[in-house]
């Protein structure tokens, strides 16, 4: 039996990909915030278990999400550029759920770029017993179809949303009084 404080090393890391709606929430919050949610990118960087995928970079330019940009240009690490193998994932993806994205129309539509690279990186999908987990972050609904959560759920990857990531590391976000 594994010592209760060697699970984490025996079962690998735990590692989140993070969609572009979390990242825009992480922006409000960090408005009201009395710890910052940058701080909660700030340690997952730094023990490099976040994963912000190219099409998700993409997309916050788009937007225009300066402050959320200056962070991600200052930590370029954190972005996982396109691989052969994640690109061969969008393409499983798209036949497998056929009509969820128009990956020919909108080559940047973040959501099957955010689901592939967290397979990729998810180890029991590529058969590692012990390997790294992978969850992907996203703010959206566990309710409604053709969404990542429900995506997730039929890949049994696993999936959460910015409150989970938090409650999952044991972190709490303390917002600020209102006035």
């Amino acid at each position: 039996m594994v010592p209760e404080d060697q699970l984490g090393a025996a079962y690998g890391r735990r590692i989140y990909c993070v969609d572009t709606d979390t990242l825009i929430k992480i922006v409000r919050l960090s408005f009201s915030s009395i710890v910052g949610p940058y701080e909660v990118l700030d340690v997952l960087h730094a023990e490099e278990r976040l994963v912000i995928p190219h099409a998700v970079k993409v997309e916050l330019e788009h937007e225009g999400i300066d402050r959320i940009i200056s962070w991600i240009r200052t930590n370029p690490t954190v972005v996982a550029e396109r691989s052969e193998d994640v690109i061969e994932q969008v393409g499983y993806l798209a036949s497998r759920f056929e009509g969820y994205w128009d990956i020919a129309k909108y080559p940047d539509e973040a959501d099957p770029w955010v689901i592939a690279e967290a397979m990729r990186r998810h180890g029991p999908l590529n058969g590692q017993m012990f390997g790294d987990t992978c969850t992907v972050v996203t703010q959206e609904s566990t309710k409604k179809p053709r969404r990542i959560p429900a995506v997730c759920g039929e890949l049994s990857l696993p999936c959460t949303d910015f409150d989970g990531l938090c409650e999952g590391e044991g972190w709490e976000i303390g917002l600020r009084p209102r006035d």
